[in-house]
């Protein structure tokens, strides 16, 4: 297999943001780009120079349509989900590339192909309840524990200790992502609040609950993609202010994998 490079991965990852934009607007499903692709996209009109990786968000409505739909749609291109597929990981979507397998650092217990993430959001009751928000902070550790590979030759004593006990609780992280699915889906019938990706709990930014009401075509390199409307709002609340460029030293890829061909 042939191994690729960055600007290969980064073109195979708009072509699959292309088949998933394409199916999107003929289905009617919504979504938006998101966190460092929406500031790509309003600051470069594409990838941060830097960064090598697309992600997308859903509201949960439209990401549950997207998941058990959008395989039916090409062969090619495949979602992953654990709604979908057990063994799978994560408790976000990842669209692969099937014809190109993924070799990463963090984690070996899933085959994947260069991707995309699409992350849902569920409906967030803001600080009123902090036991429910503080045992989804909990959960999703100790799911990322249970799937992240163990490597104590880069961690301290403790984070070591800590990980590795989190690998020997007995209880199965399928039972730990459905009970983590059902909780962040708590409170999704109220209709009044706003949107927040509870996938990722460390994400802060909280979407106002019209958000996707309005989405507008966004030049991304070759391509246009959807973006909400209140994209600035979205970006400030993220990154105070996005247009100022980060030092140097911080300009990185955080990501740590190597891609193949598998033709």
């Amino acid at each position: 297999m042939k191994e690729l490079s960055l600007d290969e991965i980064k073109t195979i990852a708009l072509n699959i943001t292309e088949t998933i934009h394409n199916f999107c607007i003929e289905k009617g499903v919504i979504y938006s780009v998101a966190y460092g692709t929406m500031l790509g996209a309003i600051r470069h009109k594409g990838y941060i120079p830097w960064d090598d990786d697309i992600d997308l968000v859903m509201p949960r409505r439209d990401y549950d349509i997207f998941i058990r739909t959008f395989n039916e749609y090409n062969t090619r291109y495949k979602v992953l989900s654990f709604e979908e597929d057990k063994k799978y990981p994560y408790v976000f979507a990842k669209v692969i590339d099937t014809e190109t397998l993924l070799e990463e650092d963090v984690q070996d217990c899933y085959t994947l192909g260069v991707f995309v993430d699409i992350f849902p959001l569920d409906k967030y009751p803001n600080k009123a309840h902090r036991i429910w928000f503080q045992s989804l902070i909990l959960l999703q550790r100790v799911i990322s524990g249970k799937v992240a590979k163990f490597t104590p030759t880069k961690q301290s004593f403790l984070r070591n200790l800590i990980h590795l006990g989190v690998k020997t609780i007995p209880v199965k992280r399928i039972v730990l992502q459905n009970l983590f699915i059902k909780l962040i889906k708590r409170f999704n019938k109220r209709e009044e609040l706003p949107y927040r990706d509870l996938s990722q709990p460390r994400f802060k930014c909280v979407y106002p609950k019209d958000s996707f009401n309005n989405v507008e075509l966004v030049p991304f390199e070759n391509f246009h993609f959807l973006i909400l409307s209140n994209s600035d709002e979205i970006l400030t609340k993220i990154y105070g202010d996005y247009n100022k460029l980060p030092p140097k030293e911080k300009r990185i890829s955080h990501h740590s994998f190597r891609a193949y061909s598998r033709t």
